[in-house]
């Protein structure tokens, strides 16, 4: 049976829940709140909350089969692909210039690739090999160089590396010794500090969350399940920055102390309760910060002003072709990759935009449409010679 969207997004979509946890590691500090009132959601044209900056296919990669973009970071003006097996060099059009395919247990082999990042204290791209637990550095042409191991880093989904130490986030999977995030210091290998103790929502809430560690206006900000604070990363500490505030539709404390089967049944829940769920994939873009959830069983998107301090709640794409129109041009915002602080990357799935158009092909507005749209046409009509996902550039207006 294929799995649900929102079974998908248990598995692989960083969240965030609205419960408010003990802070006592972190630095206290003036929030900036965020004001989600989901009661005022409303439809939105693309057009409205984005600008299509650039489309760009990974060209020469038809031998390197992409099942899935897990992340994107630009290093030296060149785009650095993460999938789970490979990672692929592109430059800033898109044109592949390497392929690293290390798959293996011996040195500088990795297993299962969960995160990347640019460390600038040792000039190095860091890859966190999650399956073995270590993080593989090289340089930035692709030759590897050496790699750290740390029992830390066994499981875990995501990292941040500053001077000496290293941000670890594992989640409710890894060994954290009760905790889901820690700090180690890689030269001695030991634990420094810990934060967010992990208390028996261990026991179902296991979820998998590929980002936790967002750059943005020179500074490193870091969210994690559970919380519905994004903090800032300043030394040894962390200062709660932003706050989503859901009001009436926050998911209360007290439900975390339930006893629930799994994950679904915990999402059953807050469903028939009227409670946000899958809060997440929060990025950067200027002055615009831009993140999805879950309410009433659908996904939902949002855009919020630093500037003006106002949120748009998207509760589907509209379009003057109909519902159906506004449903595929969806599938151009469901897996966002990266932001740079100015522009958001999506990864595009020329499968999952195909198979939704082939379902209006009898609608009479169809190829009107595709006229309008001819960024979903021109997916659609290279799908025989491209099926890799393709890069798209936004900017959040």
């Amino acid at each position: 049976m294929k799995p649900s969207k929102k079974t998908l997004f248990f598995l692989f979509i960083p969240i965030l829940f609205s419960c408010v946890e003990k802070k006592s590691q972190t630095t206290d500090q003036l929030l900036q709140k965020i004001s989600v009132q989901v009661e005022s959601k409303k439809a939105y044209s693309f057009q409205e909350i984005f600008e299509v900056v650039d489309v760009i296919p990974i060209k020469n990669s038809q031998n390197f089969p992409i099942a899935r973009i897990k992340n994107i970071k630009i290093i030296e003006d060149k785009f650095w692909i993460l999938t789970s097996k490979l990672v692929l060099i592109a430059d800033l059009e898109g044109n592949l210039e390497k392929v690293i395919q290390s798959q293996g247990y011996g040195p500088l082999e990795y297993q299962k690739l969960s995160d990347i990042h640019w460390n600038p204290y040792l000039s190095l791209v860091e890859i966190l090999d999650s399956d073995q637990g270590k993080i593989i550095r090289y340089d930035k042409n692709g030759v590897p160089k050496n790699e750290w191991k740390n029992k830390f880093l066994r499981l875990a989904s995501s990292f941040y590396p500053q001077e000496n130490n290293y941000w670890i986030y594992g989640g409710t999977f890894f060994d954290g010794e009760g905790a889901r995030l820690v700090v180690v210091d890689n030269q001695n290998d030991k634990k420094l500090n810990t934060f967010f103790p992990l208390g028996d929502e261990r026991n179902y809430l296991n979820v998998i969350e590929p980002n936790n560690f967002i750059a943005y206006n020179q500074d490193m900000l870091f969210f994690h399940s559970y919380n519905d604070t994004i903090y800032s990363i300043e030394n040894d500490n962390l200062n709660p920055t932003y706050l989503l505030d859901f009001g009436p539709n926050k998911i209360p404390s007290e439900l975390f102390s339930k006893d629930f089967k799994d994950i679904m049944e915990f999402g059953q829940e807050l469903e028939k309760n009227g409670y946000i769920d899958l809060l997440g994939s929060i990025y950067f873009s200027e002055d615009k910060i831009f993140f999805r959830f879950f309410y009433e069983g659908k996904p939902i998107s949002a855009v919020y002003s630093i500037k003006d301090k106002s949120t748009k709640i998207i509760t589907n794409w509209k379009d003057e072709f109909g519902a159906g129109f506004g449903k595929l041009s969806s599938f151009l915002i469901n897996m966002p990759i990266d932001s740079d602080g100015e522009f958001l990357y999506v990864s595009v799935d020329p499968y999952g935009i195909k198979s939704e158009a082939e379902k209006l092909k009898d609608n009479p507005s169809y190829d009107q449409f595709m006229l309008e749209n001819l960024l979903i046409k021109n997916i659609i009509d290279q799908f025989d010679t491209y099926e890799n996902p393709y890069i798209l550039k936004l900017k959040v207006r």
